[in-house]
Order: structure tokens, then C-alpha cells, then sequence
């Protein structure tokens, strides 16, 4: 019987950034009611994503992320508080992080499971 590597390092870093964005409106002092929404239903997600996969019902979460990251990115235009420099600046950064997480395990790892 082939034994399974089981690691949950992404679901832990999901988890801080979660934690991170649902901190950031208040610890920053967002000017913008709509960007407090937007981030804290972002970090929402993000725990009921952490949730999910340490519970191993998918597999991998990693197409979620990227919705997530891209509407981050997104989301200061789309909803208009992109003048809220801190909350532009939390979604840009945690947005992309989750792009390039999600790309990388998406597009890079896969490659090597083959």
C-alpha cells in the first residue's frame, strides 16, 4: 500500500492570511466602508477555503485561490475605494500573493505530478 505525503502548509498560510485580512480594515484605519466589506467577505472565504481543505473535501484548493487573489486585485476598481491607499496597497499585495501561489500550483507543480 503506497503511503500519502499529507501536508497542510498552504492551508496554514490561507489561514494567517485570513486572519491578516480580517485585521487589516481596523488595525489600518481604512477610509472606506466598501473596502472593510471587501476585504473582511475575502477573508471569509479564505477560512471557509482553509476549512475545506484541512477537512480534505477537495483535493486542491488551489483555482479557488485564484479567484480569490484576482478579486482582490480587482475589487478596489470594481467596488471604487482604489483612492484608500492602505486598503489598495492590502489587496494588491495579498491579491497577488494568492495569484502567484495559486499560478505556481496550478501550472508549475502539476507539471511535476505527471
Amino acid at each position: 500500500m503506497p503511503t500519502q505525503r499529507i501536508s497542510h502548509t498552504p492551508d496554514w498560510s490561507s489561514l494567517a492570511v485570513a486572519a491578516i485580512l480580517l485585521l487589516a480594515p481596523w488595525i489600518l484605519h481604512y477610509t472606506s466602508w466598501m473596502a472593510t466589506l471587501a476585504t473582511s467577505f475575502s477573508a471569509v472565504i479564505l477560512l471557509a477555503l482553509s476549512a475545506v481543505a484541512f477537512a480534505e473535501l477537495d483535493d486542491s484548493e488551489a483555482p479557488e485561490y485564484l479567484i480569490v487573489g484576482v478579486w482582490l486585485v480587482i475589487s478596489p476598481w470594481m467596488l471604487g475605494f482604489w483612492p484608500d491607499t492602505r486598503a489598495l496597497l492590502v489587496h494588491l499585495l495579498f491579491g497577488g500573493g494568492l495569484v502567484a501561489y495559486a499560478a505556481w500550483e496550478i501550472w508549475g507543480v502539476s507539471a511535476f505530478r505527471d
